[in-house]
């Protein structure tokens, strides 16, 4: 009796062991990661200073100070992510070329654009040539007329463009005046206003001298164009 019971004893006093071990908290999982956004869902990048409510809400936006500027140029060119295209003739302004970490990053924008509007609003895409044909420019005035004419405002010192200026003018008079009975001057305004995108430097100078055609915003006289 006594033998047996001492593996009794030695058992009964494991078991309290056993259960005080299986029924200790486990340790807690590691921290899940945030969830990384769809890509139809581009991120809204927060501007220095600023706080991003919406697309359109950025508040406090605090510009870039030249030297600042200069020195991400810098750094942007030496690790070539851009560069201006055709450097070693002298550039061109406004076209640059694209290194390997530049061109990752452009893909993923245009990517992203495209499955916010493709995905997101359900659109169709189309791809046009970048080429133009000769007729098509001409038969939008690029050919024949390229430049567009500026007036600038002697006081503050703005830039309009002469035949919206004049286009702009000649609606407002004939909206205003459409009780008048000088029937001449209605004709001359009508006739104005189909001109205006066709007229030369010396026309412009003649009917915003004869019209009095001042600045829209300051009633100030408009320099030659």
């Amino acid at each position: 009796c006594s033998s047996s019971t001492t593996p009794c004893i030695a058992s009964a006093s494991a078991m309290p062991t056993a259960r005080s071990a299986s029924c200790s908290s486990p340790s807690p999982p590691p921290p899940r990661a945030p969830p990384l956004p769809r890509p139809w869902e581009p991120t809204i990048l927060r501007l220095r200073g600023g706080s991003a409510n919406s697309m359109n809400a950025f508040d406090g936006y605090e510009a870039l100070d030249n030297e600042l500027r200069e020195n991400f140029d810098t750094v942007m060119k030496r690790r070539f992510v851009f560069m201006q295209s055709f450097q070693i003739h002298g550039g061109v302004s406004g076209l640059f070329d694209y290194g390997p970490i530049g061109c990752s990053i452009k893909n993923n924008i245009v990517d992203a654009w495209k499955k916010f509007f493709i995905v997101g609003d359900a659109m169709l895409e189309v791809a046009c040539p970048a080429i133009t044909p000769y007729r098509v420019l001409e038969a939008s005035g690029h050919v024949k007329k390229f430049t567009d004419l500026m007036v600038k405002d002697e006081i503050s010192g703005e830039c309009f463009r002469a035949d919206k200026l004049i286009e702009e003018f000649c609606d407002s008079n004939l909206a205003k005046e459409a009780t008048n009975q000088n029937q001449t001057r209605r004709e001359m305004m009508v006739d104005l206003r189909k001109r205006a995108g066709d007229m030369t430097i010396e026309e412009i100078e003649v009917a915003m001298s004869e019209f009095n055609i001042t600045s829209p915003n300051t009633g100030g006289k408009l320099l030659k164009p």
